[in-house]
């Protein structure tokens, strides 16, 4: 398990870095009250905090005093400001208060990781050199940014390091959860991703699916048509071409700021719900999938594009290796093709494609359900043939919790797959002779 910690450093500063100290922080300060006001006075909403980079950026481009301090300081201000205002809001604190000098100095901070030179000196970005003593834990861990400390009229330096600690993390994710569990999880188009929650022994626990990208479907129709009206029909140099590629600039924004926040939550889910000791993903190779694809698989490509499955990895790699959690990728090959009950591969099992039926033991189960069991069970410890088997009974039929973003709410809400997905499908019922059955089934309730 990783954690961060600050260590001490003492430093030997001189008068002119002292002044440079002051300078930063002083520009840090300007750019935390002006994200401040922006938040209260002008409405900005509190989960944009890179539409106010852009902004900053661009008003560094016209005034020479916003460029005499590093972009990267004034970003750690503006990142303050975002974080002071979600607190108060949560806590009921009122807006967040200005900073100014009658007040005391603040600290200065630096997101950007320091470079150890020798025991005697270390290298701190935006800043430069300074002689000090580096403590041994800075020397062996990895250090991840710094920051200045006001402290009886100098300075303290803190350097902050990413640590390994051992043991494992406290369990959460209901009752029950504090046996350890095993995760596996198939991506698709679809359902983009579905998470078993296995046991240790084997045994089912939970059936989850996570989109993503659900909510924004329907606007990707219209922005469609808009960039096809600006492309062909309107002139580039008018005046409604810039006002038109203004707005559709900033809902793009606003989109692409939802997308983040929903495939974090998605992350946070998967990682923390059950306490799962390993989590194993579909080793796809997305890049050559949606690069060389043929004119059949047009559609497909399109799709796993939008779904973004490489952000939606990357970001449940950087929660497990904080958690501690063990993420290993394995070969996605005959996993839509074997039963996760007897093992048997045959591509005739799957009927459709949310349908798998399996033609040995008639084993039936959603079909993204049973490639996430096969990819799950695969991270077990030495699995055995009674271990393996899933409680359902044959026939039987379990359908699985979809989660979508719920863009009002800002978070994720439990309702039922799209269409008939996690029902059998009433023209396959025929195939497994339970046709008559029903029939027979509804006339006695009729009568």
């Amino acid at each position: 398990m990783l954690t961060y910690r600050k260590y001490r450093v003492r430093a030997l500063l001189t008068a002119e870095q002292r002044g440079e100290i002051r300078r930063l922080r002083d520009g840090q300060r300007q750019a935390y009250n002006w994200a401040v006001s922006r938040l209260k006075e002008g409405g900005w909403p509190r989960n944009d905090e890179y539409g106010l980079y852009r902004e900053l950026t661009a008003q560094r481009s016209r005034h020479d005093w916003l460029r005499a301090v590093p972009a990267v300081i004034q970003r750690a201000g503006i990142r303050d400001a975002f974080t002071a205002s979600k607190l108060s809001a949560r806590y009921g604190r009122g807006e967040p208060k200005y900073r100014s000098k009658k007040r005391g100095p603040g600290a200065l901070r630096c997101p950007l990781a320091p470079r150890v030179v020798d025991p005697c000196r270390i290298r701190l970005p935006c800043f430069g050199a300074v002689r000090a003593r580096i403590p041994d834990e800075i020397m062996e861990y990895e250090p991840r940014a710094y920051e200045f400390v006001p402290h009886k009229g100098g300075y303290l330096l803190y350097v902050s390091c990413r640590v390994a600690v051992q043991g494992q993390r406290p369990p959460s994710g209901g009752p029950g959860a504090s046996r350890v569990t095993v995760k596996g999880i198939d991506r698709g188009t679809v359902e983009p991703t579905v998470v078993v929650t296995l046991n240790p022994d084997g045994s089912t626990r939970s059936k989850d699916t996570y989109d993503t990208a659900a909510p924004f479907r329907d606007d990707r129709a219209g922005h469609q048509r808009r960039q096809s009206r600006m492309s062909r029909r309107m002139n580039r140099r008018s005046g409604r071409y810039r006002q038109l590629r203004a707005r559709t600039r900033r809902q793009l924004r606003r989109v692409r700021n939802r997308r983040t926040y929903a495939e974090c939550v998605a992350a946070k889910h998967i990682v923390d719900d059950y306490s799962p000791h390993t989590i194993v993903l579909e080793s796809l190779n997305l890049s050559g999938m949606t690069r060389r694809g043929g004119p059949c698989k047009k559609g497909m490509n399109r799709e796993m594009r939008f779904v973004r499955h490489h952000a939606v990895e990357q970001r449940i790699r950087n929660r497990a290796e904080m958690r501690g959690i063990r993420v290993t990728a394995t070969s996605p090959h005959y996993t839509s093709q074997t039963c996760a009950r007897c093992g048997r591969v045959d591509a005739k099992s799957r009927v459709t494609r949310d349908m798998f039926k399996c033609t040995g033991c008639h084993y039936i189960q959603h079909a993204d359900v049973n490639a996430a069991l096969n990819i799950g069970r695969q991270g077990l410890p030495t699995p055995s043939d009674e271990d393996t088997q899933e409680a359902v009974p044959d026939g039987g039929w379990n359908p699985f919790v979809r989660r979508e973003l719920d863009v009002r709410l800002n978070c994720f809400v439990e309702g039922p797959a799209r269409g008939r997905e996690n029902q059998v499908p009433a023209r396959h019922l025929a195939h497994m002779g339970m046709e008559k059955e029903r029939q027979r089934t509804n006339g006695a309730r009729k009568g």
